[in-house]
């Protein structure tokens, strides 16, 4: 089966993701994780990479209910392609 990839709006993070005054993205990436199954993250059309930093835009109703939510992840090693097709599956088959 294949899929098209999405384009998700990393803009969004560096302008969004804040949590206790810590910036998320790109250091903090398990507070980002937490932060888009909280907030879930717009497609890249919907809110387009500038160079400057912005303030975070608040979204639309229909943005809410398009955006891309998570309900979890799995670590795992990039380099071992079993360990990825197993997480890989876990994610399709819960």
């Amino acid at each position: 089966m294949e899929t098209d990839l999405l384009e998700l709006a990393s803009k969004e993070l560096l302008d969004c993701c804040k949590v206790d005054e810590n910036i998320c993205y790109p250091h903090k990436l398990s507070l980002a994780f937490n932060w888009v199954k909280a907030n879930g993250l717009r497609k890249e059309e919907n809110y387009p990479f500038e160079t400057e930093k912005g303030d975070c835009k608040p979204k639309t109703e229909q943005e809410i209910e398009t955006s891309i939510w998570i309900t979890g992840c799995v670590k795992v090693d990039s380099e071992n392609e079993e360990e990825l097709m197993k997480a890989r599956l876990s994610i399709s088959n819960p």
